[in-house]
């Protein structure tokens, strides 16, 4: 629903650009855009969007010994725990850049640029003892 909502979008603003562009007579996805909400809203209504799960408490135990016997490559390996250990976007770890970390000293951290986060500001993540020894 998500996807379509997007392309309906994007062809919108295509077909709006080109009637600028090229004086089109008209945009076709904005006359078929009540019949486009019309029909997301009902795909909607039948296959109501759900919240991405989290780990129950109780299955926290089970998480960390899979983690502990995921054998995939070193790197992915640490990423994963890095991510589980900071809880930082899993979109945010990879991009990350080693100027970005103060490891030493009592208080170790990760400073994410502000062009890189959601919100457009700095972000402070203070990191453990078993973040730094990773």
């Amino acid at each position: 629903m998500e996807t379509a909502r997007r392309v309906r979008q994007r062809l919108d603003a295509m077909f709006e650009y080109a009637g600028l562009l090229h004086r089109l007579p008209n945009n076709p996805v904005a006359v078929a855009k009540r019949e486009i909400k019309r029909c997301v809203k009902a795909a909607r209504r039948a296959n109501p969007e759900d919240n991405f799960p989290c780990v129950l408490v109780a299955e926290v135990p089970q998480l960390l010994g899979a983690m502990r016997a995921y054998v995939g490559t070193p790197v992915t390996r640490s990423l994963l725990w890095f991510v589980a250990l900071t809880g930082c976007r899993t979109g945010e770890a990879p991009l990350a850049t080693w100027d970005e970390f103060t490891l030493g000293g009592d208080d170790p951290q990760w400073v994410i640029p502000a062009a890189r986060m959601k919100a457009g500001r700095e972000h402070v993540v203070p990191l453990a003892r078993a973040v730094v020894t990773l």
